[in-house]
């Protein structure tokens, strides 16, 4: 039993590795329309929840050049920026 659980974990960091190496990122422009994650929990349950904001945002630019981080505002006036 020990053995199997041994060759399983190691199974599964060899499944990581290779999903990691695939995985791209995906490159957003300025100008482009995005809906933000919403990350605060306001007093629903959170597995039945919408999880991103009601308004679109327009990508201003992106902070890094190196990560996937963008600067972003809502489309109308109102809401977060």
């Amino acid at each position: 039993m020990k053995q199997f659980k041994k060759m399983q974990r190691s199974q599964q960091r060899g499944e990581k590795k290779h999903y990691d190496g695939k995985a791209k990122c995906s490159v957003l422009y300025p100008g482009d329309y995005v809906r933000v994650q919403n990350l605060t929990t306001r007093g629903d349950t959170w597995k039945l929840r919408n999880h991103c904001e009601e308004t679109i945002h327009v990508v201003i630019c992106q902070v890094g050049e190196d990560i996937s981080v963008y600067e972003v505002k809502p489309e109308q006036a109102t809401g977060r920026s």
